[in-house]
């Protein structure tokens, strides 16, 4: 099993089985295969993953203070050590930038130079244009390739 993650509580287990069988008896958990030495561990709460590699819906951990991100977003891109999001139907012309070197933190009250940010591409008091495309070049750039215009990010 691969731990992703474990609640403060130590109550639940986010993670995976690849290969080999995983076994919950009673609170004991037997995990066996995939080349590695059995091992028992003690749990209170684990689920086995049906399918390999599982993958979960995005959301906060518990207990997390990571923020929480759009309800939707259909285009990802990486630029200087930061996860970029866009394509959230209901804000089409947001994007969003994951703190820099942390793709799962997005809280927006951090005051530091590597803070998550948030922002459009728009002239001052207007809605901007609906981002379709996000297009890092190299470390130079991030262009926003939208519906009827195309903005860039330098730095």
């Amino acid at each position: 099993m691969v731990v992703d993650f474990v609640n403060a509580a130590k109550t639940i287990i986010y993670g995976y089985t690849l290969t080999g069988t995983f076994a919950v008896n009673g609170e004991l958990e037997v995990i066996t295969g995939g080349g590695a030495l059995p091992a028992t561990r003690w749990a209170t709460a684990v689920a086995e993953a049906s399918t390999a590699p599982h993958g979960y819906d995005w959301t906060v951990y518990p207990g997390g203070s990571s923020g929480s991100l759009p309800a939707k977003a259909y285009l990802g891109a990486w630029y200087r050590g930061r996860a970029v999001l866009s394509g959230n139907p209901n804000d089409p012309h947001q994007w969003y930038m994951s703190r820099q070197l942390h793709p799962f933190d997005f809280a927006y009250v951090a005051n530091d130079a590597q803070t998550p940010v948030a922002g459009t591409n728009a002239d001052a008091g207007k809605i901007g244009d609906i981002v379709r495309a996000l297009i890092p070049f190299h470390d130079d750039y991030m262009i926003f390739g939208c519906a009827s215009s195309m903005h860039y990010l330098q730095g």
